[in-house]
């Protein structure tokens, strides 16, 4: 029987060498306020104690559950479509294992999709710095997304995603390049599908030295690809909304993300 004032929430959590954080990850999840959830976690193969933690948790909490991708550094697109198939929810939501929820994550999420009849929600989410453990920044989606909208600049924070599957089935992630990004752009052209957007903070970011260090030019070639090969724009589009996206990526960059 349906439950549709409490329906089941399957949170995808990928996990690779995420040994230092995954117990706040995990923990984030059990903390919940909102109780009917599945804990689907997906080890690529870690070569440190992710796969152990996780292993500990599943013994105390039987809606955690664990799963290994068949071959090593299968990726995270890989992982997360592996616990998409097993999801038994009717929502699906994503966590990395390096990052964190606050408690109220998902009841002020599900209630927002199921008071508006939305089938896709994401919020505001705070950024920490992975080598301090400073809070760094916030980021504030705009209220408002349209495809036009997410071309030029990504508002999506994929640790705040909740998705309903009785509207748009099972979406698998793509395997491209910025995969998550190019998951949004598909779903947000499925007809007659309504996002709606959290305002408060449900969720922490962290920032590594890896992504804070990353070269920018791969960025923005991977960014174009996306354009030319997944979206199938002309050049000449693709470097309008290259050229937009850059901006927006600076102004998010040094106006939200190093904001304390």
């Amino acid at each position: 029987m349906k439950n549709f004032t409490n329906p089941m929430i399957s949170i995808i959590m990928p996990a690779y060498n995420g040994g230092e954080y995954i117990t706040q990850a995990i923990q984030s999840v059990i903390d919940q306020t909102y109780k009917n959830w599945e804990l689907i976690i997906i080890d690529d193969h870690s070569v440190d104690d992710s796969y152990s933690i996780a292993q500990h948790f599943t013994v105390n909490h039987p809606n955690i559950k664990l799963y290994q991708t068949e071959h090593k550094g299968s990726g995270a697109a890989v992982a997360r479509n592996i616990g998409i198939a097993a999801a038994t929810g009717r929502f699906i939501a994503f966590l990395d294992c390096d990052d964190f929820w606050l408690p109220k994550k998902l009841s002020k999420q599900i209630n927002l999709l199921l008071s508006t009849d939305a089938h896709f929600c994401y919020s505001a989410y705070a950024i920490f710095n992975a080598k301090d453990n400073k809070k760094t920044g916030e980021f504030k989606p705009s209220a408002k997304i349209s495809y036009d909208k997410l071309l030029r600049g990504c508002d999506i924070g994929c640790l705040t995603v909740i998705y309903d599957t009785e509207f748009l089935g099972k979406k698998f992630f793509p395997m491209v390049e910025k995969e998550d990004y190019a998951l949004w752009l598909d779903i947000i052209k499925t007809e007659g599908v309504k996002f709606t957007v959290c305002n408060e903070i449900t969720a922490y970011y962290r920032l590594s030295e890896q992504s804070i260090s990353s070269n920018k030019w791969k960025e923005l070639s991977r960014q174009l690809r996306i354009y030319r090969n997944v979206e199938q724009m002309s050049i000449f589009k693709s470097f309008f909304y290259l050229i937009r996206y850059a901006l927006y990526g600076i102004q998010k960059h040094y106006f939200s993300y190093r904001r304390g």
